[in-house]
């Protein structure tokens, strides 16, 4: 049961790296033009004016970065609660 739950929190934690890389990423193409093209292709706002914005907003990437923060720092949690109810059982028992 306690190797279950640290394990939950490892596959949480795992995940949470996977999708700060992919948030990383999106930031990172956000900032750089892409190649040859030297910027952005501009998108008509709905005023109709020319606004130069990246595939996915960097807003939408900023958000996931920072769930994954959370998501992270929650399943470090999950891992200290598991290994301290193993380290009580092993003391029980011993």
């Amino acid at each position: 049961m306690i190797s279950g739950v640290i394990q939950s929190g490892f596959a949480g934690y795992q995940k949470s790296v996977s999708q700060a890389e992919s948030a990383a990423g999106q930031i990172a193409r956000a900032a750089v033009p892409p190649e040859g093209a030297g910027a952005v292709a501009p998108e008509q706002t709905s005023d109709g004016n020319l606004s130069a914005r990246p595939e996915v907003p960097i807003e939408e990437s900023l958000v996931e970065l920072k769930l994954s923060e959370l998501q992270a720092r929650a399943s470090a949690s999950v891992i200290r609660t598991g290994d301290e109810m193993l380290g009580t059982l092993i003391d029980t028992t011993a």
